[in-house]
């Protein structure tokens, strides 16, 4: 038998960001292994994304952000589940997920095996799932609990005693983003790097503070800061870019695909990610395996992937990473140092990730009483 696996999901393509090239890399990767897969969402689009079946829920959604708000939504993800029929649901909270609770109420109904895999970090968040399972019971069996990185499964595990949530992380393309293409020329300047939404969770606006920092102590030295992405703070990021006098070093390349990101690396000296309540930094993680070192907030997901002062520097405060990057600006050693392959990233290539993802699938199906082979 071949296993079938449906992925619920608030967010997929044609919508851009984190979440959606997760889910479509994982769907990929088991479509790849031999799983029928099928991505069940309320975000329109096409039915079929890069050859991965989609099913597209239709349902009332709010103007612009396009969740979904329909009454008939449980209704809804029941009919889809019922017509795919899989042997596992794989659901894919974010912070904003209504698709993700009907989808999982639906599952429950219908005694699916069910892997909860959360995606965002949130203060509040052990406290709104305790809610929800004195409701749903969504922590009980038949479901898996898991999260992106140790900091999400540490807030899972005080839900309910004995949860013991697991990780299953995000994966990448290790060998594209790590691929040499022959040696770099000598810069002269320093470049800073950043691959970025333009949102206040981001915290986009201290970008052109640690420029400023930087470029006054480069004593007559070229400094640049090019942030890849958008969002609706960049026209204010550009604005305080200027009022700091930085407006010409600040350069946003609205959106670069894959290529354009690691021909962007391949030019620059270092990555910086302001986020405070990153749960993974998929776009740090990139960086790293194409070779930057990575300035980051300590305490946050980049710590999966990133050992400080080995694969960047983890700073405990904004004016720690300005500090960082003004001594990488000016140390060349240090920088060299922290720069380079890092060949044990390819532990979350989607190879690898995909088959820990198939180990918990088939665990499930196991403990459900039927086992695919695949």
């Amino acid at each position: 038998m071949t296993m079938k696996v449906a992925l619920v999901a608030d967010w997929f393509a044609p919508r851009r960001g984190g979440i959606e090239s997760q889910l479509l890399g994982l769907a990929n990767g088991l479509k790849s292994a031999g799983v029928d897969v099928n991505v069940i969402t309320s975000m329109p689009g096409p039915d079929l994304v890069g050859g991965i079946a989609v099913t597209r829920l239709k349902c009332l959604r709010l103007p612009w952000l396009l969740l979904a708000v329909s009454p008939r939504l449980v209704r809804i993800l029941k009919a889809a589940l019922l017509d795919v029929r899989p042997d596992v649901v794989h659901i894919h909270p974010s912070i904003v997920a209504p698709t993700c609770l009907a989808g999982f109420i639906a599952a429950r109904s219908l005694g699916l095996p069910v892997v909860l895999t959360f995606h965002s970090w949130m203060v509040n968040l052990p406290r709104l799932l305790r809610l929800a399972d004195r409701i749903w019971g969504w922590a009980s069996p038949p479901v898996r609990v898991t999260g992106v990185g140790r900091h999400i499964v540490a807030q899972l595990d005080t839900v309910r005693p004995g949860l013991n949530a697991g990780i299953l992380p995000n994966g990448f393309d290790y060998e594209f983003w790590s691929k040499q293409d022959g040696p770099l020329a000598a810069r002269q300047g320093f470049t800073i790097a950043t691959a970025i939404r333009f949102e206040t969770k981001k915290r986009p606006l201290v970008l052109p503070e640690l420029l400023k920092t930087v470029a006054q102590s480069a004593k007559g030295k070229q400094v640049d800061l090019v942030a890849a992405g958008q969002g609706r703070l960049s026209r204010a990021v550009l604005k305080k870019a200027a009022r700091l006098g930085v407006a010409q070093q600040f350069h946003i390349e609205v959106w670069l695909d894959r290529d354009g990101l690691r021909s962007l690396y391949r030019r620059a000296d270092v990555f910086v990610l302001p986020s405070i309540t990153e749960s993974f930094g998929l776009a740090a993680l990139e960086a790293r395996a194409a070779g930057l070192p990575v300035v980051a907030r300590s305490g946050t997901g980049v710590d999966n992937y990133i050992t400080d002062g080995i694969d960047g520097i983890l700073c405990s405060s904004d004016i720690e990473m300005a500090e960082a990057l003004v001594r990488l600006c000016h140390d060349r050693d240090l920088l060299a140092r922290l720069s380079g392959p890092r060949p044990a990233l390819i532990r979350h290539d989607w190879s690898r990730v995909t088959a820990r993802h198939l180990e918990v699938y088939r665990d499930l199906v196991r403990q459900a009483g039927a086992a695919p082979d695949t």
